[in-house]
């Protein structure tokens, strides 16, 4: 039983795995995620370099999505490249399918971890199992890190680097040699360089190590005697580590492939302040428009209800409570106190097993010599947590999973509950059964959270019913055995310009005053022809007599012959200002050249200004249109066995020209 008791860590790393791993897939591998399926897509389309040169040179590396198509990627590259690795190991780099499995295993590998980060940080900070076992088992069960785990998104690669990072920290507090502590400075930084390389806004993280190397060469009378120039060097030594490993595992953020240069690279720059403008709610951009009107303290709220759960953050709070208890009580300066607060945190805890023969006060030694440090971290990991939420509040878009970086901090610090003992005995063993109930009823709160991935999705559900009861614009009857099967069969959202037919209209909402600044297509590619050029007209009505500007004609050197990069992007060279009160406006797209033929498909976005706000304009899919000549082509896979009976098309209709009889 005693060799057992050794291993207690391990119950809440067990639960952790049942939680995070159940469920895997959830949505059948749909990609319902809108952020898990850009992901995905950026993943698959990139290939890893031949050489490490070619992998930080941003010109020309296969990793950097702007070199194929994807040049607004705000994420940071870390995390994509540990998941292309795994793919090209495994051996499907193109296969969507196994890269978000790989992605959501990655995703809940790293929070496993991070659970036992917690673990270790917590038994070097408070020094027993009580506390360790609910700052584990708080993590284990906190419903937004199992949310995040099943899927393939990077926040918990940087909550894990971020909570490593922390446990680094930890050592450095407690560090008396000069050459460990250099090392643990050059390893923390390299940890956060890792941390910022997976997600830019983990560099409010800084402040942690900053404060404690603040705090060390000030040299309070309650920190560890290190030399002045040790702690000075120590932190340089920091800072070369943490902008070295940025520079290698964000290579991309930078001008030019040199190691040693870091000038900004100015497209990711545009991209950080383009992002910026849409978290502040300064661009009008439609999945920013729920954070609209949300009071300030909106996202604390649904952590407290939903994203911990009301009996989990009772426990959180309660632990915060306990650490400024902690802290008042620990005298920091005063060995007296020192040694009174160690009687009294650790009544449970027989020290005479851990004093050895030899030297019988060393461990109580230890343990009251390192408690100013640890009281020092305690301090600094509040101030830090305050900071952030502080931060994350005063933002714009108010996402539970921004928090989730200061909940391993919350989970340590809650460890306090256990390292503080109440008077008289009697409501202390009230306090812990409090604590147990609370906690049972956080395991239930998960549990049930939990129960959503064991079942179909309701979007999965409810397109298996459309497909079942509602015809499609093209429906395949197909005899089998038991009778007629009725299939929706898929039609294409794609229009075909030509430089010998007539170009093409597609319409936009029009506002009265708006200057339209660009237009963007996800997706054009010739399709034949020589010579040939496109040209984008902004009309103000359907016949094109008002044509308001233009762009082009260009030529098909502006189109990417890579089908990852068909996204093309006009920019109107004049203000291009609507005046019309017509409810509608028009992009008309024309081709010309010998025998040029180009495919238009997906979506077409623009970007516009009124009264000195921006906008963009989202419209997905193009109506699908049968020329002379040009026949409609349609795939599909048979839900039965059998033969195809007929086709049933309906929603058709007669744009031009006389109807055969």
């Amino acid at each position: 039983m005693k060799y057992l008791q050794k291993f207690y860590w391990i119950l809440p790393v067990i639960i952790a795995i049942c939680f995070r791993f159940s469920g895997f897939d959830w949505d059948d591998f749909r990609l319902l995620n809108p952020d898990e399926r850009f992901l995905t897509q950026v993943t698959e389309a990139g290939s890893l370099p031949n050489s490490f040169d070619e992998w930080i040179n941003p010109a020309s590396s296969r990793l950097n999505p702007a070199n194929y198509g994807f040049h607004f990627f705000v994420y940071g590259t870390l995390p994509l490249f540990i998941n292309k690795a795994a793919a090209s190991l495994l051996g499907v780099q193109n296969n969507s399918q196994i890269v978000v499995q790989i992605g959501r295993f990655l995703s809940a590998l790293f929070d496993i971890l991070t659970v036992c980060c917690i673990g270790i940080t917590s038994h070097i900070l408070w020094k027993n199992k009580k506390s360790v076992l609910l700052s584990m088992g708080g993590y284990a069960i906190l419903t937004a890190a199992i949310q995040q785990s099943h899927f393939y998104t990077f926040d918990t690669t940087v909550v894990f680097l971020i909570s490593i990072s922390t446990l680094s920290v930890l050592l450095m507090s407690i560090e008396k040699r000069p050459p460990v502590f250099i090392f643990q400075s050059v390893l923390t930084g390299f940890l956060m360089g890792c941390a910022a390389a997976s997600k830019i806004s983990a560099v409010i993280f800084l402040l942690f190590p900053f404060l404690l190397f603040v705090a060390l060469f000030i040299q309070f009378p309650w920190t560890k005697k290190l030399n002045r120039f040790v702690v000075l060097f120590g932190f340089i030594c920091f800072l070369i580590s943490f902008a070295l490993t940025f520079r290698v595992f964000q290579p991309y953020a930078f001008q030019v492939p040199n190691l040693l240069n870091f000038t900004m690279n100015a497209n990711w720059l545009a991209s950080m302040k383009e992002l910026s403008l849409q978290m502040s709610g300064s661009v009008a951009f439609p999945p920013a428009w729920q954070w609209a009107d949300r009071p300030f303290d909106y996202a604390l709220r649904n952590l407290f209800l939903y994203g911990s759960g009301i009996a989990l953050s009772l426990i959180l709070i309660s632990g915060l409570f306990f650490s400024f208890s902690f802290i008042k009580k620990s005298g920091v300066g005063r060995r007296d106190k020192a040694e009174e607060l160690l009687k009294e945190s650790f009544p449970f805890c027989n020290m005479s097993r851990s004093i050895s023969p030899e030297h019988p006060s060393q461990k109580n030694e230890d343990r009251v010599d390192d408690l100013p440090s640890r009281t020092m971290f305690l301090i600094i990991a509040m101030l830090c947590v305050f900071v952030f939420c502080i931060w994350q509040l005063t933002q714009f878009s108010k996402m539970m999973r921004y928090f989730l970086p200061i909940f391993p901090l919350l989970f340590l610090i809650s460890g306090a509950i256990f390292s503080i003992s109440l008077k008289p005995g009697k409501v202390d063993r009230i306090k812990q059964v409090l604590i147990v109930i609370l906690f049972l009823a956080a395991v239930c709160w998960s549990t049930a959270f939990s129960s959503i991935y064991r079942s179909k999705h309701t979007r999965l559900q409810a397109s298996e019913w459309i497909y079942q009861n509602i015809p499609s614009a093209l429906q395949a009857i197909v005899k089998t055995e038991n009778g007629s099967v009725s299939q929706s069969v898929g039609v294409p959202t794609f229009q075909k310009v030509k430089s010998d037919s007539k170009p093409i209209l597609l319409p936009f909402e029009a506002k009265y005053g708006a200057d339209i600044q660009m237009v963007s297509f996800q997706s054009i590619r010739k399709l034949s022809g020589n010579h040939c050029s496109l040209e984008v007209a902004l009309c103000a009505d359907a016949d094109c007599n008002d044509v308001i500007d233009s762009v082009g004609p260009l030529d098909e050197s502006y189109l990417s012959k890579d089908a990852s990069k068909s996204d093309v992007t006009f920019y109107f060279p004049k203000p291009a200002v609507i005046n019309s009160h017509n409810k509608f406006a028009f992009l008309q797209l024309s081709a010309s050249g010998t025998d040029c033929s180009f495919r238009i498909s997906s979506q077409y976005d623009l970007y516009q200004i009124q009264e000195q706000k921006s906008s963009y304009l989202f419209y997905n899919g193009l109506s699908s249109q049968i020329r002379e000549g040009e026949p409609l082509e349609a795939y599909f896979k048979s839900a039965a066995d059998g033969y195809l009976d007929k086709l049933v098309l309906s929603g058709f209709r007669v744009i031009t020209g006389i109807p055969s009889p």
